[in-house]
């Protein structure tokens, strides 16, 4: 071997094209050698995190970004990845501080800023959660995720209402989405708007007519009416899907009950609480 193939760059030339190829086991092992040589090639350290982290090798990809963030500290995308490496070995409150300096560098990245919204999420800080989706709304108003993320934390912050509209946002986008439907149809319930609930519920069972809960959820709407015979039908499709599931067994003895029929309720009670206590 020459002086130009022991070289740094040789060693990092050959390491990306075997990247490049597909082979990491062999490039993590050129990028080695060539930071033996010079351990200050920013690079090479950038390379070798993400080789470790295709790995799941977090520990030896932090301390790669770590080694690259002290030779570029003002770069805002190492910040971020030793944030979001962190965030996976939940350590959650020290990825925050990362995502933010990363942010200080570049503001306006819409990917730390969901980063670092859903990281809030995973600490129940939803107040900071909920201002980290909005920063994107207003960088990019279609983005959708976003708007999604920013729904789920304020329906957790019972602010259902500010929910429904985030809501109403999404399913522009994303009209299939049964989870969506079935999120706001709970705002609208917790509200005690029971007329759009039932939309919500229509629009889910026009995508899965065997949704258990969109027909149970229909039923409880009919029993808010007092349409109790109509309560009945709906609980009744949804114990064909699944005649086991005791709260459904309640919600018809309910019903039972409110129609005077009190015999029949108190059988749906007993076989609902013959389940819940194992013996069926």
């Amino acid at each position: 071997m020459d002086d130009n193939e022991a070289s740094p760059e040789y060693w990092i030339n050959m390491a990306f094209s075997l990247q490049r190829e597909g082979k990491p086991d062999r490039a993590q092992k050129y990028y080695e050698e060539a930071l033996k040589l010079d351990p200050d090639i920013f690079e090479a350290w950038m390379n070798l995190a993400t080789i470790y982290d295709e790995m799941n090798n977090l520990d030896e990809a932090l301390a790669c970004y770590k080694n690259a963030k002290n030779l570029n500290p003002s770069n805002a995308a190492i910040w971020y990845n030793i944030g979001f490496i962190l965030k996976r070995q939940n350590k959650l409150s020290d990825a925050i501080l990362h995502y933010d300096e990363s942010l200080r560098l570049r503001p306006a990245n819409i990917a730390v800023l969901l980063a670092k919204g859903n990281t809030h999420v995973a600490l129940e800080e939803l107040e900071q959660a909920a201002e980290s989706f909005n920063k994107i709304t207003k960088i990019n108003p279609d983005y959708v995720a976003a708007w999604v993320n920013k729904a789920g934390v304020l329906l957790r912050m019972n602010k259902y209402q500010d929910a429904i509209s985030c809501y109403e946002r999404s399913l522009k986008w994303i009209p299939d989405d049964i989870n969506l439907w079935w999120d706001k149809s709970f705002a609208h319930v917790s509200l005690e708007q029971y007329n759009e609930a039932n939309q919500c519920y229509d629009e889910i069972l026009k995508r899965d007519p065997t949704h258990l809960n969109a027909l149970d959820g229909k039923g409880v709407v009919q029993g808010f009416r007092g349409n109790f015979k109509e309560a009945i039908s709906f609980f009744d499709k949804a114990l064909e899907i699944d005649p086991k599931n005791s709260h459904i067994l309640r919600n018809k003895a309910s019903a039972l009950e409110q129609l005077g029929d009190r015999a029949s309720a108190e059988e749906y009670y007993n076989q609902a609480i013959s389940l819940e206590l194992g013996y069926q």
